[in-house]
């Protein structure tokens, strides 16, 4: 499948679900837990990878949640943004899960990073 058309597919359904779904109230206390992404290119598997560590770490406490349990709002900048959509789109087989863990994220930009982001110079 090609890279582009994952990440159409992926906005897509965020387009039809996530954008038309209330914001839920906070789920501890009065403070909301905001996860954002910035942008960068390939140089999106930092976060990813950084993201990912922190969802085994959290997994070790509770193997039953996902790293999206864990925040009120995820956002993200160009891919960052894209990201976001991996790990905030919902999963139509498993209602609770996301569409992509933060491993297979990290492995998706290990994959097609070098394909999707590609250096062009530019030529007048």
């Amino acid at each position: 499948m090609s890279p582009f058309l994952l990440f159409g597919l992926v906005f897509c359904s965020q387009l039809m679900v996530g954008l038309n779904t209330p914001l839920p109230p906070p789920s501890y206390g009065d403070h909301v837990s905001i996860l954002s992404i910035d942008g960068g290119g390939i140089k999106g598997i930092i976060p990813a990878t950084v993201l990912d560590y922190l969802d085994k770490a959290l997994k070790a406490k509770d193997p039953t949640t996902s790293l999206a349990d864990y925040f009120d709002v995820i956002s993200g900048t160009s891919t960052g943004g894209l990201m976001t959509l991996m790990l905030a789109a919902p999963n139509s087989s498993h209602s609770r899960q996301p569409l992509f863990t933060p491993s297979e994220v990290v492995q998706f930009y290990k994959k097609n990073g070098p394909e999707i982001f590609r250096r062009y110079k530019y030529k007048p």
